[in-house]
Formats: C-alpha cells, sequence, structure tokens
C-alpha cells in the first residue's frame, strides 16, 4: 500500500480506534457502499469482523447494494441477512407510512423510506446494537448546490474564503445533527426511531477528532483526487484501497436509502394521484387525510 498522506493516515489511525470501541455483539448495517464496507473492512483490520450484517431488498430483487453485501460477507464467512420489503397496495403501504410517522413525526421522504426499511429489518436484528456510516458527510459534503458554488469559485465569481466557511459550516450542522437551514437532520430522526424499538445506534464516523481533522481541510482537499472529482477517494483508494480493489465496490455509493425503495414509495403512493412527489401523500397522512388517497387504492401494485 502507498504510504498514507499525513491527513488520511490520522484519520484512519482514529478511524480504526473508533471501530476498535464497537462492542462485538453487534450489527452491522451493510449496504455494500463505501461507508458501511469502509466499517466493515476496518473492522476486518481489526481481526474482529462483523457478528452479522443486515440489508435489504425490495420485492425479491437483488441490487448493486446486495451484490456486493454478498460478495463481502461469504468471502470473510460473515452472516448476512437479506430482509425482503413486501409490495403492498397503496392501503398497505400507507398503513406502514402512518406506523413511521407516528413514531418520527416528520413528513420527509428519506426519512420516511429510510425508517420503513428499518421497520422491515428491526426483527431480525439479533443484537442490541445497529452500526451503520451514518454522519459519513461530514467529512466530504458535496451535493448539487455544493458543486454550483464550487464552479462560480473557481471562475473567481464566489470569493474563495466564503466557499470554504460555507462548506465548514455545512459539515458542522450534520456533525449536529442539523440542516443548513436548523431543521433536524434524517440521521438523528432514524436514530429516535431505532432506538423506539430497542435498537441502539453506533456512528463511527460521528467522531470529534474525526471531525477536527476534516475540518482543516478544503473541498479540494476531500473531493478531488489527482485532479479528478472523486468524492470519499482517500476512504477507497488510500485507506481501504486493497479492500475496494479486492471486491470492486469503490463506485457503490448507496446507502439503505436506496433507489429501489424510493421508487417502490412512488409507483404505489403516487398513481391514480395528482401529486408529484411522495411529500404530498406522506403529508396528507400525517394530517390524517387518507382518506382523500384511498380511493382506487385497492389494485393498485407496484
Amino acid at each position: 500500500m502507498k504510504t498514507k498522506i499525513d491527513w488520511v493516515q490520522k484519520f484512519h489511525d482514529r478511524f480504526l480506534d473508533k471501530l476498535s470501541e464497537i462492542p462485538s455483539y453487534s450489527t452491522l448495517s451493510f449496504s455494500g457502499g463505501i461507508e458501511s464496507s469502509a466499517i466493515f473492512f476496518g473492522l476486518v483490520e481489526l481481526g474482529d469482523p462483523p457478528l452479522e450484517c443486515v440489508t435489504f431488498r425490495v420485492g425479491n430483487e437483488d441490487t448493486r447494494d446486495t451484490y456486493y453485501a454478498r460478495k463481502i460477507c461469504k468471502y470473510y464467512h460473515v452472516p448476512l441477512i437479506v430482509v425482503d420489503i413486501p409490495i403492498l397496495t397503496r392501503t398497505g403501504l400507507m398503513d406502514e407510512v402512518e406506523q413511521v410517522i407516528d413514531v418520527i413525526g416528520i413528513a420527509r421522504n428519506i426519512d420516511i423510506q429510510s425508517c420503513h426499511a428499518y421497520m422491515h429489518m428491526i426483527p431480525y436484528i439479533n443484537t442490541e446494537y445497529l452500526v451503520t456510516g451514518f454522519y459519513e458527510d461530514v467529512h466530504y459534503e458535496a451535493n448539487k448546490k455544493l458543486s454550483i458554488k464550487y464552479r462560480k469559485m473557481k471562475k473567481g465569481q464566489l470569493d474563495p474564503f466564503y466557499f470554504q466557511e460555507y462548506y465548514k459550516f455545512g459539515r458542522e450542522c450534520i456533525y449536529h445533527g442539523q440542516t443548513r437551514t436548523g431543521k433536524v437532520h434524517n440521521y438523528v430522526v432514524i436514530e429516535k426511531y431505532l432506538n423506539s424499538k430497542g435498537i441502539k445506534l453506533l456512528t463511527p464516523f460521528r467522531d470529534s477528532e474525526l471531525f477536527d481533522i476534516t475540518q482543516q481541510l478544503t473541498f479540494e482537499d476531500t473531493n478531488y483526487h489527482n485532479g479528478k472529482f472523486k468524492k470519499k477517494w482517500f476512504i477507497t483508494q488510500v485507506m481501504f484501497k486493497e479492500y475496494f480493489d479486492r471486491f470492486g465496490n469503490d463506485t457503490n455509493s448507496n446507502n439503505m436509502h436506496t433507489q429501489g425503495l424510493k421508487q417502490y414509495h412512488q409507483k404505489v403512493l403516487l398513481h391514480n394521484t395528482p401529486y408529484k412527489d411522495t411529500i404530498s401523500v406522506y403529508n396528507r397522512i400525517k394530517n390524517g387525510q387518507r382518506s382523500v388517497l384511498e380511493k382506487n387504492s385497492a389494485l393498485t401494485l407496484f
């Protein structure tokens, strides 16, 4: 392995220290994406692979997530629990969404869809603790708005100091469980849901020492490698390069909120409705207006 640059070496060492604190009797929420794989590979380096892993699929259809999760778990002889989320009628899916909203009290897409997945996984988790890759974007936040601002900065249309402060502020908000606008972050919402079901959430990426390391870095430091945009490069190309090369999942950036789950909710809940986004349906459910949505729902299938 190539010698790690100083800050990556520090991040790697502290990350392993953080992983060493995870109780052995824990379950890893394992999508086969970058963050959950980094946790898995780090535990392997420590000589203490996960006791078990859990993931999901929608309607018995394997995805890139399940492909990589199976491949990695098989190689290391770690039990993988793949939970099938059943395809329901609109009324049936609304019943489950309503159960989620009753706990979290929020009608946002990612919150509800992620908690819905965990609703089905929780009965199969055999331990008290669930380890997740949440809070990864504390270290390398990258989104459309940031990319636009970055391009403006490169063109001289935005002050570099302002951009860096904007980048730092966004990651600081995430670290403290908030969005830039001060709303509660979906990580906090999902943890609330899991806690209500007796599951304790462990998030090794949320650590003050790791946070201090990456808060000193620029957007280019954390998101560009050899002059090209490559989010999470220091994890896939340096820290755990040999593992990601072995399994080929360095481009699998999915998380537990996958396209399959999102599309399932869209196709079932938006069918025969005037709404263009599931959040409109979620809000009607939250506000006790299900009767408006249940018309012609009996035969609505995915």
